[in-house]
């Protein structure tokens, strides 16, 4: 995944910065895939990613599950 070290490779931040500019440039909403810590989650929040998903907010669930996942979590 291109987000797993980018709280701790310049390398990989560089070029998640650049995917992220990209898709702005284009005005695109850009979904952020597999983030599992709240370091990525930041790092990706600070550079305006559209939005985030990954095991740091749920673990995979089967279809059946989802609705009742969706409504006893808060909204923002």
């Amino acid at each position: 995944s291109l987000i797993n070290d980018v709280d701790t490779d310049p390398d990989s931040a560089a070029i998640v910065r650049a995917v992220l500019a990209l898709g702005q440039q284009l005005r695109l909403h850009i979904v952020a895939e597999g983030v599992e810590t709240q370091a990525q989650a930041n790092f990706l929040i600070q550079h305006q990613c559209s939005a985030l998903q990954g095991h740091l907010y749920a673990e995979a669930m089967p279809q059946e599950q989802w609705r009742e996942f969706l409504l006893s979590k808060p909204q923002h």
